[in-house]
């Protein structure tokens, strides 16, 4: 049986939590958080080397991370139990995790940290019956270790381990685990540099040309291992964009943004920048005003580009929330969410500095017939999404000290 533990030290705010986050329960350190974003970052690494084949994509991802029933492909002889997985996750060497409760400044505007985790304070009144209480956090600081092992004899020629770890790599470089893990929550990085099946686990020096350099030879091994493995050669969606997210340089580009002297640094004023920006967008606002206040017809709502549902509000004026809807219209043809195509994570280097990541993903925002709406009871016109990524390049591109990691 192959093993092994990785120790892991929270960077930024982890929020996790059961089957009711918002019950006040302290987060619950489990396996299946740790599973559901490795599987994420797995589909990812597998569709920049299979392309658009969602099917060949979701028996590949079956073979390590195992399938339901639901999915068919890993039916065997006939059963409809699907196919377990032949990695396991499991969580140990956990330290006292003490929680907290996410608490808001109250300074307008507000701080970058609390842009970002705006979501995850408490909100809402009782009266209104809204109320949500404040989600709990795990602090920057706390280790545990995370231990991934094969459920039978190791095989010297399988690869499903060796992809495990492939893919517990991207999760903790590229993303985070838990609630706003796209907004640099839940960032997490190994207390010592260690080599997994040829990838290395830790950042050395925190010089952005360095940072640049180790996250390029990690990915590329990953990349071209998975390759060999599965003995394909990579096939590129084709189109301007990919129909999910994929690891491939033609439709996934990472940057890192900038090098800060701690944590809390580097999430008040990386979200300072995004609030900043995001505000500066009048255009965009008036034309939404006129959207809401008058239902005049507009060309598209650009901010959207960062994720649905998007929510406007003016000062003595309309206010709205903006989803999306397919053409039929109907009640249930509501695309409620839309996750943000734009990934910001903090990697702590060796000095305990921070490097800020940005990882775009160029895959459809919304399928062909969908169009953007109002969320709203009234009949509401819809209009068409935003063409393009553009503005989420252009806030990208206002860091004067970002550096692109091109990989192959």
């Amino acid at each position: 049986m192959r093993k092994v533990a990785i120790e892991l030290m929270t960077v930024t705010p982890l929020f996790l939590g059961g089957s009711d986050p918002r019950s006040g329960q302290p987060p619950e350190l489990r396996p299946p958080s740790f599973r559901g974003a490795m599987r994420y970052w797995y589909r990812a690494a597998l569709g920049g080397v299979v392309g658009d084949n969602w099917q060949e994509v979701r028996k590949l991802e079956g073979k390590v991370f195992g399938i339901t029933s639901e999915g068919g492909e890993g039916k065997s002889q006939g059963s409809d139990q699907g196919m377990g997985s032949p990695v396991s996750v499991r969580i140990s060497s956990v330290e006292n995790l003490s929680s907290q409760d996410y608490q808001k400044g109250r300074q307008k505007p507000p701080p970058g940290k609390d842009y970002l985790f705006w979501s995850l304070a408490e909100s809402g009144s009782r009266e209104r019956g809204n109320y949500q209480p404040a989600r709990k956090y795990v602090q920057e600081g706390k280790t545990f270790s995370v231990v991934l092992a094969s459920r039978f004899s190791h095989n010297p020629s399988s690869y499903e381990f060796r992809h495990a770890v492939y893919a517990f790599w991207l999760a903790v470089h590229l993303g985070g685990i838990g609630a706003r893990s796209r907004r640099m929550a839940g960032s997490l990085i190994p207390k010592k540099v260690q080599t997994i099946e040829g990838v290395t686990f830790g950042v050395g020096s925190s010089e952005i040309e360095s940072v640049v350099e180790y996250l390029k030879e990690n990915i590329q091994i990953i990349r071209e291992n998975i390759k060999q493995d599965l003995g394909l050669n990579p096939k590129p969606p084709g189109g301007q964009f990919s129909r999910y997210d994929v690891l491939n340089p033609q439709y996934c580009q990472i940057w890192v943004l900038e090098i800060y002297e701690d944590s809390e640094t580097a999430l008040n004023k990386v979200g300072s920048e995004l609030r900043d920006f995001r505000n500066r967008k009048k255009d965009d606002a008036r034309e939404v005003y006129k959207w809401l206040s008058v239902k005049q017809e507009i060309a598209t709502v650009e901010r959207s580009q960062f994720g649905l549902p998007l929510v406007y509000r003016y000062t003595n004026g309309p206010s709205g929330t903006i989803i999306a809807r397919l053409q039929q219209g109907g009640e249930s043809d509501k695309i409620e969410r839309r996750a943000s195509p734009l990934w910001l994570s903090a990697l702590r280097c060796g000095d305990g500095r921070i490097a800020v990541t940005a990882v775009l993903f160029r895959s459809q925002f919304l399928p062909k017939d969908a169009q953007l709406a109002i969320k709203s009871k009234e009949p509401f016109p819809t209009i068409p999404p935003p063409a393009g990524l553009n503005l989420i390049e252009e806030w990208i591109n206002s860091f004067p000290s970002r550096q692109e990691v091109r990989y192959e």
